[in-house]
């Protein structure tokens, strides 16, 4: 009995310590991003400090603003746009003002013009982070392989974040699309992010009038009600693909739930994999796949972002190796979309918004 009070009193301290740990952790990622940067441009104009009594209540007071929005249903768009858009301009603004921090301490050069200098740096990075953010791209991805008997194009959509990004977003997607020659779509997940996004403006893809596979992210399941949800899907013509395979002309495109570990993942493409023809899987994010995993000829995946906003992609691909494009194993493709849409603030630099065409090609067998 007294092993198990010690055992109890020893997990509830690890468990306290841990919290301890990931408060601190968040909430220097705060001050850092939404804080420190308005102090380093005042400590570059003013020769204020970087560090004072007030900046700890102002920390405490916007990471609070943080939780309340991802915690709560709090959507109201003042806070929504201060915690979006604060996080992609706070991210950038500290590796600028970082920088001219460092070339005030380093040189001779007046603090006052490097602040400056930061300044109109951060203005036209943030101009063109935005128009990039704004534009979608189409991209050509052509596979070939012997198991195709002519060529068959469709399109990959992936991490669209419909409530992030507004009922513009997807019409600049349906124009595009609407220029494009495919026949049928796939969707990788993290298609919409908001419980309040309305699923009618899905009429402009429904109106394609083609095949829509889809299959989730985690996003959808981070919305409260995600089931009724995805159960209207249908109504737009959009297909689940939940752990299940169909076949459309040679192809099989196997969907893969995001709502479960890696193992069942690949457990789920080796029952669905058909042999002789061409296996398609489709997952949200791309870590099951390795250079040795040739159960799938294809695998499209999505979630990373290409880092979104350099040189957070650095950080990603601390999680894994196959940030974005096309990889090849032994027998087998994986591709990373970075995604058709932006998580957050609709900014990105060193990435940008795109649709994938792909086109699958005959190749004779050696």
């Amino acid at each position: 009995m007294q092993f198990f009070k010690k055992r109890k009193l020893t997990n509830y301290i690890s468990k306290k310590i841990s919290q301890g740990l990931y408060y601190t952790l968040f909430t220097t990622v705060v001050y850092l991003v939404y804080i420190y940067p308005f102090y380093c441009l005042s400590h570059l104009y003013l020769g204020t400090n970087l560090f004072d009594f007030w900046s700890i209540p102002i920390t405490v007071l916007v990471a609070f603003l943080i939780v309340l929005f991802f915690r709560t249903e709090v959507v109201v768009w003042p806070l929504k746009s201060f915690v979006y858009w604060g996080l992609g301009i706070g991210f950038i603004s500290l590796w600028i003002f970082s920088l001219g921090l460092l070339v005030s301490m380093t040189s001779n050069i007046d603090s006052h013009l490097i602040g400056i200098a930061c300044t109109i740096i951060l203005s036209f990075t943030l101009i063109y982070g935005s128009y990039n953010g704004n534009r979608v791209v189409l991209k050509e991805l052509a596979i070939p392989s012997s198991k195709i008997d002519q060529e068959i194009q469709f399109v990959f959509i992936s991490d669209t974040h419909l409530g992030s990004n507004s009922e513009k977003h997807l019409i600049k997607i349906k124009e595009l699309l609407d220029r494009t020659d495919f026949e049928f779509i796939v969707i990788g997940g993290d298609f919409f992010d908001s419980s309040s996004y309305r699923l009618e403006t899905l009429n402009l893809i429904k109106h394609l009038a083609r095949p829509i596979l889809f299959i989730t992210g985690n996003h959808e399941y981070y919305l409260k009600d995600y089931d009724s949800m995805l159960k209207k899907l249908s109504e737009f013509g959009i297909k689940i693909l939940d752990n299940v395979a169909v076949q459309f002309g040679g192809l099989n495109i196997i969907g893969v739930d995001e709502g479960q570990n890696i193992e069942r993942q690949k457990d789920v493409i080796k029952q669905h994999k058909e042999e002789g023809k061409f296996n398609i899987a489709v997952v949200h994010k791309p870590f099951l796949w390795a250079r040795d995993f040739s159960d799938a000829d294809l695998t499209l995946a999505g979630h990373t972002h290409n880092g979104q906003i350099i040189p957070f992609n650095l950080f990603v691909r601390l999680q894994t190796r196959f940030l974005y494009g096309l990889y090849q194993g032994a027998e087998s493709w994986l591709y990373v979309s970075c995604g058709s849409g932006c998580w957050g603030p609709r900014l990105r630099l060193g990435s940008q918004n795109e649709i994938v065409l792909v086109k699958l090609l005959p190749k004779m067998s050696k």
